[in-house]
């Protein structure tokens, strides 16, 4: 697979200045600013404007950070969406399948690359390992994996209304007898078994209440030398770290989803499950800073 040569981060860092600039407009146009210059709170904000104040404090905690996006201004003043905010799940939010198709080429941009560099320090080329991509969405990440590996084989599982996007680039590129499609919840249905690599990129991070099932689910299919790969977003405790991601999620917390999980509800998730994680050394070029983390059972 081919490596970049340049770092995406400077094309990405153009749309992070873009959301930005949104959410600075968004705040200029509900006045919010004039009411700063004393201490002051988001309770008492929103008792003189009328203001949603669940949605105006999510607003100033990220405003605290530089983070904005489309509907900001509406959603500050009147509030998340009832239902959503009841259900907390998100498929009324997004089309999954739209995004799935979109990531298929953002990962190409390093992020496979360096999953698949990382990944030699570990395997041998020749292994013959049966692999999971845990709500994959393109499965892109196991496409690339038994491209590179030639005697991996295993599963993309995914929901039922994305499903069909992996399936179909899984059959552009004739790997129809090593990569299977196993469609469902993962969150209530069984995943399968016996994998020596379950690659888990950006799942954990929305795995709201079921966070140790989860985790101790992905510990009971692993084979006891089997590795897990993670990608999250390394959400800070006080959630305001790190920008892109907060800003990234912004619009959604305002519409009424918590879901996003902190990095140490993870990581505490995961050490419950009897994973330890490893050290790899350090990946050198333009796809040193996109690569996830390796984990693995303890002896």
């Amino acid at each position: 697979m081919e490596y970049p040569s340049h770092s995406p981060r400077k094309f990405l860092g153009m749309l992070q200045q873009y959301r930005e600039t949104q959410l600075l407009f968004a705040g200029i146009s509900l006045k919010v600013f004039d009411f700063l210059k004393d201490d002051t709170s988001a309770e008492k904000i929103a008792s003189m404007t009328g203001y949603d104040e669940r949605n105006l404090g999510e607003y100033l905690t990220f405003w605290n950070q530089m983070t904005g996006l489309d509907q900001v201004e509406e959603l500050v003043r009147l509030g998340p969406d009832p239902a959503i905010l009841k259900q907390n799940q998100g498929k009324e939010l997004f089309d999954f399948c739209k995004l799935a198709r979109l990531t298929a080429v953002e990962v190409r941009t390093g992020r496979v690359q360096s999953f698949l560099r990382a990944a030699s320090q570990l395997v041998e080329p020749a292994a013959p390992l049966r692999i999971l991509d845990l709500g994959g969405g393109s499965g892109m990440m196991a496409i690339e994996f038994v491209r590179q590996f030639p005697l991996a084989s295993g599963i993309i599982f995914e929901q039922p209304g994305v499903a069909d996007v992996p399936e179909e680039l899984v059959a552009e590129g004739h790997l129809e007898h090593r990569l299977s499609i196993m469609r469902g919840d993962f969150m209530t249905d069984p995943i399968g078994g016996n994998y020596d690599l379950i690659i888990a990129s950006g799942i954990l991070d929305f795995a709201s209440a079921n966070l140790l099932e989860l985790t101790a689910k992905m510990a009971q299919a692993l084979t006891p030398s089997g590795y897990l790969y993670l990608v999250s977003h390394k959400v800070s405790d006080d959630y305001i770290a790190p920008k892109e991601s907060i800003v990234g999620w912004l619009s959604s917390h305002l519409t009424g989803l918590d879901i996003l999980q902190t990095r140490s509800n993870i990581e505490h998730a995961l050490t419950c499950a009897g994973f330890q994680k490893m050290e790899i050394k350090p990946l050198d070029g333009a796809i040193q800073s996109l690569m996830g983390e390796f984990y693995t059972l303890h002896k």
